[in-house]
């Protein structure tokens, strides 16, 4: 087990798609993990980006709701759109938390064209899967925003035990 894993020495973690996600490195293809909630995958990707945060590289940290409501302030649209294209590193947790609006769903796809454009990872975490997912988002953007996150990212499925560590 990787030392990264065990965190502060309170869970020991065991699953597969963790496994596979922390072998990641830095590059243009990001990953995803996909599972049931509160079974770790947001606490597995911040000891991810805590380990490329040591190498210098610059997160952004985002969540479904907390994207979709940054972009509805006015105010506050196009700092959030600059601030997920230019991180070295962005993390969408709990995208399928959020019922986005049109626009919501056309700025996350420009997000992810240019990232991709840059050659910049996105790393997501989502309880759905599947049909699930897909219903989420309107029916003209479902189809290609999942399949651009398919394409720029491994997806793994997270199915972990946890257990509390003496």
């Amino acid at each position: 087990m990787s030392s990264s894993l065990s965190g502060h020495g309170y869970f020991s973690i065991k699953s597969n798609g963790f496994r596979k996600a922390n072998s990641w490195s830095y590059s243009p293809k990001g990953f995803g993990l996909v599972g049931e909630s509160g079974k770790g995958k947001t606490r597995a990707i911040f000891q991810i980006l805590k380990r490329e945060h040591h190498k210098g590289k610059s997160i952004h940290y985002t969540t479904g709701t907390g994207f979709a409501h940054r972009l509805a302030d006015l105010s506050k649209q196009q700092i959030e759109i600059d601030d997920c294209i230019k991180a070295d590193i962005l993390f969408l947790d709990d995208l399928d938390k959020a019922k986005f609006t049109e626009r919501v769903e056309s700025d996350l796809m420009h997000v992810i064209e240019e990232r991709n454009k840059r050659l910049k990872p996105i790393i997501f975490a989502v309880n759905a899967s599947g049909k699930q997912l897909s219903d989420m988002f309107t029916e003209n953007r479902s189809e290609p925003i999942l399949r651009r996150l398919r394409e720029f990212c491994e997806v793994h499925v997270f199915s972990s035990e946890l257990k509390v560590v003496a």
